[in-house]
């Protein structure tokens, strides 16, 4: 779930620590494992791309993993002018958003990524990622990566177009990737695009959503299955008892609450346990 908190109400999501964005960074780090145990896969020249959602789950797996080499994140990103000063926060569901109780500016994410290569693609009328913030974040993480002297391992795409994934998009993606994974920066063709109505290769492209799935039926769902309730079982709760007779003393000082000295505005202190 990942419209959590307003549409149904989840505000405890906040006082917990939770977002559905460490889940999707969890499953992306545990794909970087199911990948690297194949053997028909290079372990070590592995690239994370998406959009949108997955635009931001490529810098969450990508920050968090250095077994990722490169990094194409499209369209999702933005920084705290647009969501909070242009309210495009009210256009993102819950898993845009990481749990910032440091007070992180945006871009120290995929400044976690340098110097490995990113290409850092977007739409120029993009309505959640309006090129305002696309633009001060592409600065910053340019003169970033010149701080590495990796300056040719950061490159922007900015496409004619609205938030969907286009041609040129993609292609782009495909093209930094082979350059930084096979050394290979020949053009791209668009596979997808190169399928009309009608050719013989449709077949190949087009797969029913059934073959998708990995339980062929909602009947063969494990019924210990934690997907739906993840919010709940996700960020593990402290249960705190209290402590010992006659151990006080001892409690308040290995859980550091001793209580501090009020400041000098006459605020009443309040203790809130972890």
């Amino acid at each position: 779930m990942h419209h959590g908190t307003c549409r149904e109400g989840r505000w405890w999501w906040l006082s917990r620590g939770y977002t559905p964005a460490g889940v999707e960074c969890w499953n992306g780090i545990r794909a970087l494992d199911l990948l690297q145990e194949r053997p028909d896969v290079d372990g070590e020249r592995l690239a994370v791309t998406g959009r949108s959602g997955g635009g931001a789950a490529t810098l969450w797996v990508a920050a968090a993993d250095e077994r990722v080499r490169v990094a194409v994140p499209v369209s999702g990103l933005s920084d705290l002018e647009c969501y909070v000063g242009e309210q495009v926060i009210n256009g993102h569901c819950n898993c845009m958003f990481l749990w910032n109780c440091f007070a992180w500016p945006w871009t120290r994410i995929p400044a976690l990524v340098a110097p490995r290569p990113m290409l850092f693609a977007n739409g120029d009328t993009d309505r959640i990622f309006p090129m305002s913030g696309n633009e001060r974040i592409s600065a910053r993480l340019e003169r970033f990566y010149a701080l590495f002297g990796a300056s040719d391992r950061f490159e922007t795409v900015v496409s004619i177009g609205g938030h969907s994934c286009r041609t040129d998009l993609r292609e782009s993606a495909f093209r930094f990737i082979n350059a930084h994974l096979r050394h290979d920066a020949s053009p791209v063709a668009d596979t997808a695009a190169s399928f009309l109505p009608g050719d013989e290769d449709e077949a190949r492209l087009l797969l029913e959503p059934e073959s998708l799935r990995v339980f062929p039926t909602d009947a063969d769902l494990p019924a210990d299955r934690l997907n739906a309730g993840i919010d709940r079982h996700f960020v593990p709760v402290r249960r705190p008892g209290p402590p010992a007779q006659g151990g006080l003393e001892a409690w308040r000082d290995a859980s550091g609450r001793r209580p501090r000295r009020p400041g000098l505005s006459g605020n009443t202190l309040v203790l809130i346990p972890d």
